[in-house]
């Protein structure tokens, strides 16, 4: 198998990512978690094939990573990707990329529609006696309230910086 370099680099790249997707402790938000088991599923397909590539063809495997290199080292061109997807893959399955692409954009939005998550029964249990637990008292202030909801909920708030960042006068400046 050839170890130069680009092959190498991109097949330890592929590893790291495959092994940080599998890695505990993994996300609550059932939509974060299937996105991450498909990254995972995805890198290892990628590294197991860019390995038996390389077994057989180190040219090609080179010439695969230095594609995914991208033009200026940051990564492949993702535009390119679709334009690839619609000569070697859509129009020989005779099937049309942009019907493709309509459909990703609709399973999107429907998924951008959905809640992220409901709370569970316990969950919002916490949430109610932390709210309750706040009821009366002189500093029961929003935000007190909100942390200790958050807290509940073992939810981390922001940090002062990180809301400073999102400011919108902020981001207006």
């Amino acid at each position: 198998m050839d170890t130069t370099p680009a092959p190498q680099s991109l097949l330890t790249d592929l590893a790291r990512l495959h092994l940080r997707a599998t890695a505990s402790p993994l996300p609550a938000d059932p939509a974060v978690m299937g996105w991450q088991m498909q990254t995972a599923a995805v890198t290892s397909l990628a590294t197991r094939l860019l390995h038996a590539l390389a077994a057989v063809d180190p040219q090609q495997a080179a010439a695969l990573a230095d594609w995914y290199a991208g033009p200026f080292g940051e990564g492949p061109d993702l535009t390119d990707g679709v334009d690839w997807l619609d000569r070697h893959v859509a129009r020989p399955a005779g099937a049309s990329i942009d019907q493709w692409i309509d459909d990703a954009r609709q399973q999107a939005a429907q998924a951008a529609a959905r809640t992220a998550r409901a709370l569970t029964p316990n969950e919002h249990d916490s949430a109610w006696h932390a709210i309750e637990g706040t009821v009366g008292d002189p500093d029961a202030d929003p935000g007190t309230v909100l942390n200790a909801v958050l807290a509940a909920l073992r939810i981390q708030a922001p940090t002062a910086a990180d809301e400073q960042a999102a400011s919108p006068r902020r981001r207006a400046a």
